[in-house]
């Protein structure tokens, strides 16, 4: 607690028994015994080290996890036993959940102890064992609803809801009572209270608080709860939510308490599929507008939850990391771990996916993230936004999806890298998935090496994950969006001290294998290992041995088990188009078919079809290669065929026989158009792409609004974005579209021109602007004018200058930024467009505010020609 409140705190002894205690005082019982936010607002150890804290929330004790794990017949300990081992694995070191109250209360706000609480009481003490530190945060107010639907339950959140209870006094009483016994529960896992716990550090009261109107009762009521947590004994800090409800900021910053909370989701949330633009414009960033208001200094700053929601891009939790501190936050926690045995369903929240074994990449972002949260200063400052970025030991890369950590001591990389360690001789630790010049590997799981003595390496690696739906749809039990695989995989290691025909030999339970390898070279199946220089053949650490401050065993290892297969899978998206005379490659997920051959059977509109092997790249990944002269102008419709003549199973559909087969009645096929090699690409059609869209205004909170419409005399398809009274607010008319999935095997050539099929919704003349932003993240902009009459406009690239961008999806919190203005690097490539935004700003409009504007949009198309 900051020195105010602790002054507050003490001044409840008398003075006399003030002087006996400073009197007897020595300089070692004066250490705090817990953490503590001094008067500069610094978060400290008890031993005053100033200190930062970078982990993730998990809630398998509580509502849908908990219940997900029930109906599968999972052990609810077993999952944290894992979990929090993988925490650890990732050098995580914090941890944050905001409790469901109504799970563990009555509806007098007595504590209820039951399974809830016994299974949060057995995770808290698990994660002291790994010295994961923990924030609480005991008060929500919700339903377990989400995201299948409530179970009956005894708690007060019944009657008393997040916007009411700051708001009657009467409920008051129920609520201390609750954080009474709750701060005062024994946990029988540790022995020790809640309040007495160290590994418990502060607490945040409620979990996104609903408050709006009169401040002076908003700062009443945070005040009052405050108190009543010291009231109980509680010597630790005490954080509130200044985020959640922007309008009334100050009332927050005025309450007497330690530390504010903040979230972060830089492109939205829960948008139902993947997103693929450039992240970085989102994460570069983390401004505070009200930073500098009374009341802000002092205090110290936690985020309690953050994501890349919707995203797969393994370089955004770290570059989230340096702008956190970049912005002075000591503690952090991503929002949510997945529990291993629901993973492969990303049912709890499907916004969000990271789990170690199902998506690896991401999980070991969040380790590189971690080294940047602990090793960026507090307030360090960074040159201004760049696509691809290196900062300190750390390299950031959307064009190749990596991050990367290449200090002395450590080594890690989210992908495939062509980098050298900076100093091969003095690695300890290395995480990777792909391969590096320091390891090789096929395998699409992660792998570590920690080094335990000189020559003497502990190896871990995991099975393969292979994607086969888009984790961020809709879930469901029945449905997966990771596969596990386990399998023999060749890996190459290339240590000095370990030279080059050192011993493998198992070390987790079940694991015997025994091998040496041959330059390097040799094969593995999932599992922890002993390598050891041919020298040190006797050489075995003691069993106990454990490996940093996460004390990870030296045999552990929790791996979910590998997918079976009656039928075969298949899943596999068609490219936008292809190109006449130039060859393709058609690509698939191609699961559970062992030794059987698989094909790709073609026909091209109107000529003869042709069949082609498809070969594994890598784990599960199949390919084949259709040559030029196949394809010719018009359209390629094909399947994929599993087995041999009279046993095949055909896709899509997963149907027995052959397509070609004259009894093969299935229309189910793939279809893809195939265009001129010098033919426009239209990238975006109102037909096709309308849900695509992602809009500059919300529908629910505005005056602006969106449809699709159909030209009367043609009949073509629009989208409409239309404002019956056009204001001069933040939010403008206007929609941006994804356009880099029809470019993106489309690389090394060349469009000049960017055409739109146009118009205004009125009869006004209206200037519009259109923004290209290329896949480094910059914004070009141009303007265009409309009237009621619908023309194709094209535009050349030297017509863009370096422009803004709005951010869509909106990020939120909703005080961030609506507009992206970095500083452009030379003119823009037509050719490297990722966004097409389109924009009716009431700045460029002054005459129209007040009255109905918007526009009319059927089209959009490159050219390769002026």
């Amino acid at each position: 607690m900051n020195r105010k409140l602790k002054m507050k705190y003490l001044g409840r002894l008398s003075s006399l028994l003030l002087l006996f205690l400073f009197g007897m005082m020595s300089p070692l019982a004066a250490q705090n015994a817990f953490h503590y936010v001094d008067e500069d607002g610094v978060l400290r150890s008890p031993d005053g080290e100033e200190v930062t804290y970078f982990g993730v929330n998990y809630s398998t004790p509580f509502a849908h996890s908990y219940r997900a794990l029930k109906l599968l017949g999972e052990d609810h300990k077993a999952a944290i036993d894992q979990d929090v081992y993988h925490f650890a694995r990732l050098g995580l070191d914090a941890f944050r959940i905001h409790l469901w109250d109504t799970e563990i209360s009555d509806s007098l706000g007595n504590l209820i102890p039951n399974e809830h609480l016994d299974l949060f009481d057995y995770m808290l003490a698990k994660l002291e064992e790994r010295n994961i530190k923990v924030i609480l945060t005991p008060l929500t107010f919700y339903n377990n609803a989400y995201p299948d639907g409530a179970t009956p339950t005894d708690g007060f959140a019944n009657y008393i809801s997040k916007g009411e209870a700051p708001r009657n006094e009467e409920f008051y009483p129920v609520i201390k009572n609750y954080l009474d016994q709750f701060l005062n529960h024994k946990n029988p896992y540790t022995g020790k209270t809640y309040r007495e716990d160290p590994n418990i550090i502060a607490m945040e009261i409620i979990n996104e608080p609903s408050h709006w109107g009169d401040e002076q009762a908003i700062t009443d009521f945070i005040n009052e709860m405050a108190d009543h947590v010291r009231d109980t004994g509680w010597e630790k800090p005490i954080f509130y939510n200044i985020a959640q409800n922007p309008s009334v900021v100050d009332a927050v910053m005025r309450a007497e308490v330690d530390g504010l909370t903040f979230q972060w989701y830089p492109g939205g949330l829960v948008g139902g599929e993947t997103q693929h633009q450039n992240y970085m414009p989102y994460v570069h960033d983390y401004p505070i507008p009200f930073r500098d208001g009374a009341g802000f200094s002092g205090k110290a700053m936690m985020v309690y939850e953050f994501d890349a929601a919707d995203t797969r891009h393994t370089y955004a939790y770290p570059m989230m990391a340096r702008s956190f501190r970049e912005a002075g936050f000591q503690w952090a926690t991503q929002f949510a771990y997945d529990p291993v045995p629901i993973a492969p369903h990303n049912s709890d929240y499907p916004t969000h996916f990271l789990n170690l074994a199902y998506s690896p990449k991401r999980a070991l972002s969040m380790m590189i993230a971690s080294e940047v949260f602990h090793q960026v200063d507090r307030r360090q400052t960074f040159d201004s936004f760049l696509a691809d970025t290196v900062f300190g030991d750390f390299r950031l890369s959307h064009s190749q999806n990596l991050a990367e950590l290449n200090s002395g001591e450590k080594f890690y990389y989210t992908n495939h890298t062509e980098s050298e360690p900076s100093s091969p001789s003095n690695l300890r630790h290395i995480a990777g998935a792909g391969s590096s010049p320091v390891v090789k590997y096929r395998g699409t799981g992660v792998y570590f090496l920690d080094k335990l003595e000189e020559g003497v390496w502990r190896l871990e690696v995991y099975p393969d994950a292979v994607p086969v739906s888009d984790p961020f749809a809709k879930p469901n039990f029945s449905k997966e969006v990771t596969h596990i695989l386990w399998g023999e995989r060749e890996m190459e290691i290339n240590l000095p001290d370990l030279g080059s025909d050192f011993s493998v030999s198992g070390l987790n339970d079940g694991n015997a294998q025994l091998t040496a390898a041959e330059e390097g070279l040799f094969k593995v199946n999932p599992g922890t290992y002993l390598l050891t220089h041919s020298s040190k053949k006797n050489s075995r650490p003691e069993a106990e041995t454990t490996i940093g401050k996460q004390n990870i065993g030296l045999n552990e290892f929790y791996a979910p088990e590998a997918n079976t297969y009656e039928q075969p899978v298949v899943t596999h998206q068609p490219e936008k188009n292809l190109l006449a005379g130039e060859p393709a490659s058609i690509k698939a997920t191609v699961l559970g078919v062992g030794e059987r051959e698989v094909r790709v059977i073609a026909a091209p509109y109107g000529r003869q079809g042709g069949s082609f092997p498809m070969e594994e790249m890598k784990p599960g990944i199949y390919a084949a290669e259709l040559p030029a002269d196949f394809l010719t102008q018009g359209q390629l419709n094909y399947w994929i065929t599993i087995g041999e003549e009279e046993e095949q199973i055909t896709f899509p559909g997963g149907h027995p026989g052959y397509p070609w087969a004259w009894d093969y009645y299935h229309e189910e096929m793939w279809s893809v158009p195939v265009l001129p090699a010098e033919a426009p690409v239209q990238v975006f059609s109102a037909t096709e792409d309308a849900a695509e869209l992602d809009f500059a205004f919300s529908p629910w909170s505005s005056d602006y609004q969106r449809s699709l419409g159909f030209d009367q005399n043609t009949g073509e398809s629009y989208v409409r974005v239309f404002a019956d009274s056009l204001e001069g607010t933040p939010d403008i008319p206007g929609l941006s579209v994804y356009v880099g999935g029809y470019l993106k095997d489309r690389t090394g050539e060349s469009f000049q021109t960017l055409s739109l099929k146009i118009s205004g919704a009125t009869a006004a003349r209206q200037q519009l602007t259109v923004v290209v932003t290329d896949r480094r993240g910059i914004p070009y902009a141009t303007g265009i004018e409309v009237t009621a009459q619908t023309e194709t406009i094209t535009l050349k690239k030297e017509d863009f200058e370096p422009g803004k961008m709005v951010l869509l999806p909106r990020p939120y919190p909703t005080f961030l930024p609506y507009w992206f203005e970095p500083e452009a690097d030379g003119p823009l490539d037509v050719s490297e467009a990722e966004i097409v935004q389109v924009f009716l700003n009431p700045a460029d409009n002054e005459d129209l505010i007040g009255k109905a504007a918007g526009f009319h949009m059927d089209g959009i198309w490159l050219h390769k020609n002026e």
